[in-house]
C-alpha cells in the first residue's frame, strides 16, 4: 500500500485564532474543510508512485509494503451518512480527508526522508498505524 500525502502548509494554516474565531459560519467550514499538511489523498497498491510519478513540491508517500490498499483511508469525514440524505437535508464534509500523518509522532529519520529530495519514505505496518490519525470534527492544525 502506498499513501499519497499533502505535504505542505495550506494559507490558512497561518491564520492565528483571532482570526478563525471571526470567520463567519461560511468561512468556518472552508476552513476545517481544507486540506491540511500530512492528509492522506490517495491510497494505492504497492509500486503506483514509482511508475506514475508525483508532485513533490505538494505530496509525499508513505509507502507500507505488503500491505492491501486500504481505501478508507482517502474517504472524507462527514457530518452524518451521506446515504441517509433527503431533499430537504444533506450530509456535508466536515474535513476533506477523514486520515491524517501526524508530523510530530514521525520518528526524525522517516521525517527528514519525507522533507527530503526524494520525498518517499518505506515503513512497516505497525510504524504506520502509529503515526496515521483518524480524524474527529474538531479543527486539526498539524
Amino acid at each position: 500500500m502506498e499513501l499519497l500525502l499533502f505535504w505542505k502548509a495550506h494559507y490558512m494554516d497561518a491564520w492565528d485564532a483571532a482570526k478563525v474565531a471571526s470567520l463567519d459560519a461560511s468561512m468556518k467550514d472552508k476552513y476545517d474543510r481544507r486540506y491540511q499538511k500530512g492528509d492522506v489523498v490517495e491510497v494505492r497498491e504497492d509500486g503506483y508512485w514509482d511508475k506514475r510519478g508525483f508532485d513533490k513540491e505538494a505530496f509525499c508517500v508513505v509507502k507500507v509494503p505488503g500491505e492491501a490498499a486500504d481505501y478508507d483511508k482517502m474517504a472524507a469525514l462527514w457530518d452524518r451518512d451521506p446515504a441517509e440524505d433527503t431533499q430537504s437535508v444533506k450530509a456535508k464534509v466536515v474535513k476533506r480527508r477523514k486520515w491524517n500523518v501526524d508530523s510530530k509522532k514521525l520518528d526524525t529519520a522517516d521525517k527528514d526522508s519525507l522533507d527530503g529530495a526524494s520525498k518517499t519514505v518505506s515503513v512497516t505496518k505497525t510504524k504506520a498505524d502509529a503515526f496515521l490519525t483518524e480524524k474527529t470534527s474538531k479543527a486539526v492544525k498539524p
